[in-house]
């Protein structure tokens, strides 16, 4: 089923992220020698890169069809159809380990060999295949300006990267995440930029000193000592859970993981249709 429109807070560089780091499970069950479920999370890893660049689009496909999914990618992005054939059909017979490699009546409905899920060198290939089809998905991402433009019509992303430059020189910085409107794809010329400033010191103690330096036309920002950043997630700080869920990592000193991986122990999301928005819910055995 496709879905145009009605969509737009759905983010879709969480589904590319999401297809990356099923890339990389599928690398670390190979060498733990689970073929099976390194397969599953290749094919999850090229279903979330397709629907994070069709959500681009505004166009949601619920399927799991890589084929469906490819044809979709071909008429929105042209540059697909410049792919070699060979790794074309090699992506689209993942379709069948979405449920083959998990369920042994799938593998007799499909007549999937068990030698195959024993074949090293086979899904090695489908990881470097897989690979470059992320890189070349990326790259259509990067084209235009990740967050967009205001309404003179200068690039966001430079706008940032100003920003980020210009902090440094007066603050030990950490992490800065971009989120909201301008990390969802859904922003408007005049959106304001939501960011999370993550700090190791607040070396500057006068407040007028630290308004002049995080003071930016545009620039909504939140700041944090990483120490209070660790805190407000244990304590349900719904700006850093959204950040963290939605938003886009543009600096980073090594502390994001960190504040990521406790985010991920403390808390699960609820997205509650139709409007797409989040409710966090905290994990009981956390």
């Amino acid at each position: 089923m496709r879905i145009r429109g009605g969509i737009k807070s759905m983010s879709y560089y969480l589904w590319f992220r999401e297809s990356i780091e099923d890339l990389e499970r599928a690398r670390k069950l190979v060498k733990l020698n689970d073929i099976k479920a390194a397969y599953f999370f290749l094919q999850q890893a090229i279903e979330k890169a397709f629907k994070g660049l069709l959500l681009k689009k505004l166009i949601f496909v619920k399927s799991h069809d890589i084929s469906l999914l490819y044809d979709y990618i071909s008429d929105e992005y042209k540059e697909f159809r410049n792919l070699p054939e060979e790794e074309v059909e090699m992506i689209k017979s993942l379709t069948i380990h979405y449920s083959a490699s998990r369920y042994p009546d799938a593998r007799i409905r499909f007549k999937i060999p068990e030698e195959l899920y024993n074949d090293v060198n086979k899904v090695k290939r489908m990881i470097e295949i897989v690979e470059k089809i992320l890189e070349f998905s990326k790259k259509l991402l990067e084209k235009d300006p990740k967050f967009g433009i205001d309404e003179r019509g200068i690039s966001i992303d430079e706008i940032i990267s100003k920003y980020i430059n210009r902090v440094r020189k007066f603050l030990n910085l950490a992490c800065v995440i971009v989120f909201g409107s301008r990390s969802r794809g859904d922003w408007k010329p005049w959106s304001d930029v939501d960011i999370v400033v993550i700090v190791h010191e607040m070396n500057i103690k006068n407040f007028n000193e630290l308004f002049k330096v995080l003071h930016e036309p545009l620039i909504e920002y939140r700041i944090y000592r990483v120490d209070e950043a660790l805190q407000a997630i244990r304590e349900g700080d719904p700006t850093l859970l959204l950040a963290l869920f939605e938003g886009v990592v543009v600096y980073d000193d090594g502390i994001y993981n960190r504040l990521r991986d406790l985010f991920r122990k403390l808390w699960r999301v609820e997205v509650l249709l139709p409007n797409v928005a989040y409710k966090f819910i905290r994990n009981m055995s956390a």
